[in-house]
């Protein structure tokens, strides 16, 4: 299921399902963790990359408290992954990292999904949710100003994909 979302052969395009919706609300109604309240405005709790597919969108999770999941606006995907050393390493790098690219996005109150063919991230800082949308093609080649910060998070999803592969193989 992982490797059919970033191989490009998809089934035709599904209305997201009820519990990614309410996942995802989840995030965006969530107040900062209670280390926030000394935090300065740009440290960040959390980072969410969004990809825009023919089938559905990929939703990306990396939160300081060392949640990390990806799932799917068409259901299933990989939730709770923090406690494995290779996301949980991958996705404080990426917490870490996505604070310099700060000035690239725009304070937001709404989290619209991204279109087919763009990324969308959210930062989640202690006062504000920012974002950015950039066609998926410009960050993977480089030519962004984000295209950095793109590639450590597809870092993390190789980590997570380990992950779910090492324990499919297990389960068999």
């Amino acid at each position: 299921m992982l490797r059919r979302i970033f191989t490009g052969k998809f089934p035709a395009y599904s209305p997201p399902v009820d519990v990614y919706l309410g996942l995802r609300n989840l995030i965006f109604s969530s107040r900062p963790p209670g280390w926030m309240a000394t935090a300065g405005p740009t440290d960040l709790w959390g980072v969410l990359m969004e990809t825009g597919y023919s089938s559905g969108v990929a939703t990306l999770v990396a939160l300081a408290d060392d949640t990390v999941s990806l799932y799917y606006s068409t259901g299933g995907g990989a939730i709770g992954l923090g406690p494995n050393d290779g996301p949980r390493r991958a996705a404080q790098l990426l917490l870490r990292t996505a604070p310099r690219f700060l000035r690239e996005l725009q304070g937001t109150r709404s989290y619209p999904l991204p279109p087919v063919a763009e990324v969308r991230f959210y930062f989640l800082t202690r006062d504000e949710t920012s974002t950015a949308n950039i066609k998926e093609n410009e960050l993977g080649s480089g030519r962004h100003a984000l295209s950095p910060l793109f590639h450590v998070a597809h870092a993390l999803i190789s980590e997570i994909r380990s992950v779910v592969e090492s324990q499919q193989a297990t389960a068999k």
